[in-house]
């Protein structure tokens, strides 16, 4: 699936991995496969909505994904990256002592011309990579060309 095919979304998630980890050429993969085989884990706070509008199934969803962030929560220490607010709702549901956690503006506010700096997302990477690699001695996010 050619880049300019991605959600806008995994676009920005995309380009900011990339320049937190310091390369420019590199392939994202949009499956995001090789993420989940390192034990890195997505997952948006509502899984539907009526076609063309985003959010409009999220409270139809929020007693569910609340019951899976508690379970996460539950198991051992974890690294959440919190996207938007939204998802930072989940926060409650989540052990700070136990947990690293991390907020971050939703990547689609760069689509509404919102005025976030590009470096937030940036950063965020950067602190969530840190954590990892402290934690479990590395990650490979991205695969060289």
């Amino acid at each position: 699936r050619p880049y300019n095919k991605y959600p806008f979304s995994l676009k920005v998630i995309a380009d900011c991995f990339c320049e937190s980890e310091g390369e420019a050429d590199t392939f994202f993969d949009p499956s995001l496969e090789m993420w989940e085989r390192q034990g890195i884990l997505l997952l948006n706070s509502s899984l539907t909505c009526r076609q063309g509008v985003p959010g409009s199934h999220t409270s139809l969803w929020k007693p569910f994904m609340s019951e899976v962030i508690k379970l996460i929560d539950a198991q051992q220490p974890n690294i959440f990256l919190l996207f938007g607010k939204t998802a930072q709702e989940f926060d409650i549901f989540v052990n700070k002592q136990k947990h690293f956690v991390v907020h971050c503006p939703h990547p689609a506010a760069l689509a509404y011309g919102n005025n976030i700096d590009k470096s937030v997302f940036v950063d965020a990477f950067k602190r969530c990579s840190e954590e990892f690699t402290k934690r479990h001695g590395g990650i490979d996010w991205i695969l060289p060309f």
